[in-house]
């Protein structure tokens, strides 16, 4: 027998299941509007519903923006080597730090050091 389809791909996976989980949410939402026959309010409670609304949209357009941005990652190969890159300095700066080879974790940590703008000109109080 073969392993369920989330253990090859793990992020689709994760990513359908969130969608199911929210498009099952709108839908038990929609269906307990829809099944309320009686169209006399019992509790004025919008701000709840517009909550749970306002809720289900955020959640949906930050799945959107976190697909569009692991799109982004996927294509974007020069990205990948360098975060690739950072991590095997990282690996090496502690293998370095363990050793006590303090000219490597210098030489590791200027290279894993945030690049300045030097053309940018600072504000005294920044």
């Amino acid at each position: 027998t073969m392993p369920h389809e989330k253990f090859y791909f793990y992020e689709r996976w994760e990513a359908t299941e969130y969608d199911r989980k929210t498009r099952q949410r709108r839908e038990e939402l929609l269906r307990r509007m829809a099944d309320d026959h009686s169209n006399v309010r019992e509790r004025f409670d919008d701000e709840t519903e517009h909550n749970q609304a306002r809720k289900l949209l955020k959640d949906e357009q930050e799945q959107r923006e976190f697909a569009e941005l692991r799109r982004k990652m996927l294509l974007d190969k020069d990205r990948q080597d360098d975060m690739r890159r950072q991590s095997q300095l990282t690996t090496e700066l502690q293998q370095a730090f363990k050793r006590g080879d303090t000219a490597t974790v210098r030489r590791i940590e200027r290279l894993l050091a945030p690049e300045e703008d030097k053309g940018d000109v600072k504000h005294p109080w920044a």
